[in-house]
């Protein structure tokens, strides 16, 4: 599936995304931290990245659903970002609150890659 986004300067942000995997019911807290942290991301895209390209996967494994967000904008260098910025932080706050990893991966020029990964939880 691809939308288009309008963001606040003239350029339009091309947005993909891709389920692989059966489908798993998720528990509510599970479905509304991933739901977050792919906002957040989104919207680093938008705001502060310049991208151009926004691409979010969700798989579903054997084990884990795995959330994985890439955006080819300007990137920034990890440990130059304060403690408010970027919503790092909130992103892995989330994740603590449902048992899961986040994953940073950035330079500056590079784009931004953001892996979210969450063992089942019973329901």
């Amino acid at each position: 599936m691809k939308v288009w986004a309008k963001r606040a300067d003239p350029c339009t942000l091309r947005s993909e995304f891709q389920l692989q995997g059966e489908p798993r019911e998720l528990g509510p807290d599970v479905e509304e931290n991933l739901l977050h942290i792919g906002q957040e991301a989104l919207t680093n895209a938008l705001r502060h990245a310049r991208a151009t390209k926004f691409q979010a996967q969700l798989s579903f494994g054997s084990e884990a659903v795995r959330l994985e967000l890439s955006d080819n904008g300007d990137g920034f260098a990890i440990d130059g970002v304060n403690g408010d910025g970027l919503g790092l932080i909130g992103m892995k706050e989330r994740a603590e609150q449902i048992g899961a990893t986040v994953e940073v991966s950035t330079k500056p020029g590079a784009g931004t890659r953001i892996v979210a990964v969450s063992p089942y939880q019973q329901l």
